[in-house]
């Protein structure tokens, strides 16, 4: 009540030199792979991502390497894959594995979506799109990146842009968005008004 706190994201602690409950905490990566010797499959190895981590299957395994990793089915130009697999080489030996952007669910090969695999694979103020056998990032509204790939947006300053407020008005830049404020003795005409 008439204030606020801050605390980590799921996949973040706070970093024990900071203030643990206050708002001038820093929250750093945990390690779930290190702390949950669990977090996979046993014929899976455990990966730490930033804010999460991965879970990849053994060789010649195949599955979500958190729940299961099944053994591949051998292929050769006679028998061919299923829908959804493609025969691979792995040290001599022919396996059929998921296609890109594919993974293994109840014994067949689905499409993955990277969205909801990784939560921070389009990284800050950004949304990320799942499609077919891929995905793209876009930044959310008032925010942008120079490198035009959606990933890692910062707060654009709408307040740069020319008569964003009209010639009068003052710009405020805030965080995704922008505030116009007519000095004193002025107030916005309502019949012009209209949205950047």
């Amino acid at each position: 009540m008439g204030g606020y706190t801050c605390k980590c994201a799921v996949g973040y602690e706070a970093d024990k030199g900071s203030n643990v409950t206050g708002i001038d905490i820093k929250c750093k990566d945990v390690d779930e792979c290190s702390r949950n010797l669990d977090a996979c499959h046993a014929k899976a190895t455990c990966s730490n991502t930033i804010g999460s981590y991965r879970c990849t299957c053994m060789q010649g395994l195949r599955g979500d390497g958190r729940l299961n990793c099944q053994k591949m089915q051998p292929c050769s130009v006679d028998k061919l894959c299923m829908e959804n697999e493609v025969c691979k080489d792995f040290g001599g030996l022919h396996l059929c594995d998921c296609k890109q952007g594919y993974h293994i669910k109840d014994k067949s090969c689905v499409e993955t979506n990277e969205c909801n695999e990784d939560k921070s694979i389009c990284g800050s103020n950004s949304v990320c799109t799942n499609t077919r056998r891929s995905y793209y990032c876009s930044c959310e509204v008032g925010f942008e990146n120079k490198m035009d790939d959606g990933k890692n947006c910062y707060d654009r300053d709408e307040c740069q842009k020319k008569n964003s407020c009209g010639d009068v008005a003052a710009c405020e830049n805030t965080e995704g968005s922008y505030h116009c404020t007519c000095p004193e003795g002025f107030t916005f005409d309502k019949k012009k008004t209209s949205s950047v």
